[in-house]
């Protein structure tokens, strides 16, 4: 695996909470990065506590505004729930061979939405996340997959990692000081979006041959849209289905 310069590129967000995102481009056309060194990143305290904060300064906000009653969100613990991994993927195009072209690909994190951190295991998560990157790649030009496949396209993705943290608040009466409720909130926490491209082989069939990262194993799909839906669904499997 080639050596990666990391190039913090232009991000955009969304949402009224937004945890802090980066997203990295890699230094030559159509390489990518291990899994390993994704992972090997953590959140800093000072991360941890930002992206918790954020949320109780949201709260008081709105209850600033209000006369006669409200109520005042204090942040009381941290607690790291999942390690980085992929939380969201997003298929963005397929390139023909012997083609040079730029493309753009935006990955979303809902304000609220579901995800499953283990195959059994489903959470309710706080995103508020968008970022956008743009990459230039290269079709395939005379190259093959593993199993000796002459691949016909490149496939461009996105990929979200981050943790997942629960954060909880202690609740109070605005006015009075008077205990109100104790509220739970789980938040991706340290967000990075990369740009990844695998070799593909169209066949006659409509059925897909795709390489993984490093071009030393295939899978096959019975179609584009069923790659597709493995990427964007379920991509908590991103071992088995772009690192693999």
């Amino acid at each position: 695996m080639k050596k990666l310069i990391k190039i913090i590129a232009t991000l955009s967000l969304t949402l009224s909470l937004m945890p802090t995102v980066e997203v990295f481009a890699m230094d030559s056309i159509n390489e990518n990065i291990s899994l390993e060194e994704i992972l090997s990143k953590e959140a800093t305290p000072e991360e941890v506590n930002r992206v918790g904060q954020e949320i109780a300064d949201e709260k008081n906000k709105t209850s600033s505004n209000a006369r006669m009653s409200g109520e005042i969100w204090t942040l009381t613990s941290s607690k790291r729930l999942y390690s980085r991994r992929a939380i969201k993927g997003q298929y963005r195009t397929h390139v023909d061979s012997n083609t040079d072209e730029t493309y753009s690909v935006t990955v979303s994190l809902d304000g609220s939405f579901k995800y499953m951190p283990t195959a059994n295991t489903e959470i309710s998560l706080t995103g508020g996340i968008s970022a956008t990157k743009s990459k230039t790649f290269k079709g395939p030009q005379k190259e093959y997959l593993s199993n000796g496949n002459l691949a016909t396209h490149r496939l461009f993705i996105g990929l979200t990692f981050g943790e997942i943290y629960q954060y909880t608040y202690r609740v109070t009466d605005k006015y009075t000081g008077t205990y109100l409720r104790t509220v739970t909130s789980k938040n991706v926490v340290g967000a990075e979006t990369f740009g990844l491209n695998q070799l593909m082989r169209l066949n006659s069939n409509g059925s897909i041959v795709v390489g993984n990262i490093d071009n030393n194993a295939v899978k096959t799909y019975s179609s584009l849209a069923a790659y597709k839906t493995a990427v964007q669904k379920y991509s908590y499997t991103c071992k088995n289905v772009i690192y693999f």
